[in-house]
């Protein structure tokens, strides 16, 4: 197919912008970012009751399985259901949405006052029906405090009673009132500029609207409520002048509880007023490129993202130390980028040797910046150094007399000075690929690639998943399971051909033989596979293989009725049937229905007898039970 068009989709009932790729290049590009729920997606929707005022925010994650409560696609219901139960057909998905009320309405109906509430909501996943069924899961939970006759989005025909919904489409909106209002992304040509799309309220919404009435006691509840918890402290203030949702309000209280827990008082301010006052102080006014309609909650969330994935060096250095660099490669370095990009510079000549590769430039707006020849720009100067291939040296801005290290390919940032890397054996070629440009290493004639550093030589005959791999610091070589984690000093063995290592739901590893349909706990060996996979010699006339109801296998002899469950051979003796004399005239040879067993009877003298007649005289003997 063409890898080009529709990038998101929309429920039939739900209004708003969707995206659409002119071109493979970009398709590809957003197609990651989407993947990745790195997409701004803000939704307005009206549901049933009124959300108590001190509940007017927060965060929904809940667990969705698909329900079928119909036939056709149309009725798939989405279920909410706890994490830890087990479902066989299916896994739970998690998803994670972010609500804040917009308004409070009211209108008269069946003798009394029924309430709604309009809700901005914004999901961080994407998941089928998410935002019906989680607002309709909020407000069953808030039960009689919202004080709703139904639970759920106005006409949603899935997740309200079948009454209820046609009620609402009778008397105020004859679809499902949701409506995306925004949807944004980083520019997929430029990563310094933030692009979005914004839909307006459609006219039926709208008139929707207009037969309610403004619940201006509640609405005004809402804004002394908002205006209070602005002035609690810095966090609530920060969150409000920029617009910064619950989602990231509530990761910035966790920073905060978790600087408290690692660093000392003494060092001065905490991690959040520092991230805080470096914010403000970098995002300048009127920088309208990294919001959303002055809604600053996707450059934030972005931040907090690298600060989860640096925690690390947050042990090892000053917290302002790793909140600057952060701050600057999202907020300055942004700026910074599109004030160049307008502009052409021209290139000067550097006073100071640069490194291989890199030029001087200067423009009126961007100033004086530096250019390598793979494309990567920065205004910080180049230091002259001997490091690895594709490291930079630059001087670090919060850090006076202090350096920090670059990599151009995979576009990360440390403090550590990086380490020589030891060369590449013959044959073997390191590359860069994967999202996060993963370092791996590619085999020229075998075209075979594994992470870890190989050894001198070809690559081994090794199970799947296991790889050969040298350890530069131990100066040895070993063996590494990049599924299992695991390493070992011992060649793991090859599995015999026909063989293939399973997992039990107990969590116990077993071992299957398609060919045979064998399964076993211990390891197969080479003898067991010569064994197994003998092609076994026919069988001697006469005899059958069968299997019992048990579906245990045995062989029969067809003309002696014999059975074992050891395989005939040829060299085995063939069962002989001894040559029996016919029954005499009047005898019949028959079989007891109760026993089983064999019995002759004699017609003229109506006599039974177990011992088979030889000749035409009456035998004096017991006789069996008559059938």
């Amino acid at each position: 197919g063409l890898n080009y068009g529709l990038l998101n989709r929309l429920d039939r009932e739900t209004s708003g912008p969707v995206i659409v790729a002119k071109n493979e290049k970009v398709w590809k590009k957003l197609q990651i970012t989407r993947n990745n729920h790195d997409w701004h997606k803000e939704y307005l929707c009206l549901v049933h009751g009124r959300i108590p005022v001190k509940k007017a925010e927060g965060v929904l994650q809940n667990y969705l399985i698909k329900s079928q409560s119909g036939s056709g696609d149309r009725s798939a219901k989405m279920q909410v259901v706890d994490k830890y139960e087990k479902y066989y057909d299916q896994m739970p998905k998690t998803v994670l949405s972010i609500y804040q009320v917009e308004g409070y309405y009211e209108m008269s109906r069946d003798g009394g006052s029924q309430f709604f509430t309009l809700v901005k909501v914004r999901i961080l996943t994407g998941a089928r029906h998410q935002i019906r069924v989680q607002m309709s899961q909020l407000m069953k939970e808030l039960g009689k405090e919202a004080k709703a006759p139904d639970c759920g989005i106005i006409s949603d025909f899935l997740y309200l009673r079948n009454a209820s919904s046609q009620t609402d489409k009778w008397s105020l909106c004859d679809r499902v009132w949701l409506h995306c209002q925004a949807l944004g992304m980083w520019n997929p040509d430029d990563s310094s500029c933030l692009v979005y799309a914004t839909a307006p309220l459609p006219q039926d919404l709208q008139d929707c609207l207009k037969k309610m009435r403004m619940d201006d006691s509640t609405n005004k509840e809402l804004e002394k409520h908002r205006a209070e918890q602005a002035s609690q402290n810095n966090v609530e203030k920060f969150c409000h002048k920029y617009k910064i949702g619950p989602y990231e309000k509530k990761e910035l209280y966790k920073w905060h509880e978790w600087h408290k827990k690692n660093f000392c008082p003494r060092w001065g301010k905490t991690m959040i007023d520092e991230l805080i006052e470096g914010f403000e102080q970098r995002l300048q006014p009127g920088s309208n490129t990294l919001s959303v309609s002055g809604d600053h909650s996707f450059l934030m969330r972005g931040i907090l993202q690298t600060l989860n994935e640096r925690t690390k060096d947050l042990h090892q250095y000053k917290n302002a130390e790793i909140l600057g660099t952060i701050l600057d490669d999202h907020i300055v370095n942004r700026l910074w980028q599109q004030q160049q990009r307008n502009e052409q510079a021209e290139e000067v000549q550097s006073q100071d040797p640069l490194p291989p590769g890199w030029r001087r430039f200067e423009g009126a707006l961007s100033g004086v910046h530096f250019l390598h020849e793979s494309g990567f720009k920065d205004k910080r100067k180049p230091i002259i150094d001997d490091l690895p291939n594709g490291w930079v040296k630059f001087e670090c801005n919060s850090r006076p007399g202090k350096f920090l290290f670059y990599h151009l390919t995979r576009r990360t940032t440390q403090f550590e000075r990086p380490q020589q890397e030891v060369e590449v054996p013959d044959g073997w070629m390191k590359m860069i690929g994967g999202r996060n440009g993963t370092p791996y290493y590619l085999h020229m004639a075998t075209g075979i690639s594994q992470l870890g550093r190989p050894c001198p030589g070809p690559p081994e005959d090794l199970p799947p998943d296991w790889e050969k791999v040298y350890s530069v610091e131990k100066k040895r070589a070993y063996y590494w399971n990049r599924l299992l984690k695991k390493h070992s000093i011992e060649k793991p063995q090859l599995l015999p051909p026909g063989w293939t290592e399973h997992m039990s739901k107990s969590g116990r590893k077993y071992f299957w033989h398609e060919a045979t349909k064998t399964s076993q706990f211990d390891r197969p060996t080479q003898e067991l596979r010569a064994r197994v996979e003998a092609v076994p010699e026919p069988l001697p006339p006469g005899w059958e293989e069968c299997t019992s109801s048990s579906g245990k296998k045995y062989f029969w002899h067809q003309a002696t009725k014999a059975s074992q469950y050891t395989r005939p051979t040829q060299d085995m003796q063939t069962p002989t049937v001894e040559a029996v004399e016919p029954l005499p005239p009047g005898w019949e040879e028959r079989t007891s229905t109760s026993s089983g067993r064999k019995y002759f009877w004699h017609k003229a003298s109506d006599k039974t007898q177990y011992d088979r007649p030889v000749e035409l005289e009456e035998h004096a003997l017991e006789s069996p039970p008559r059938d």
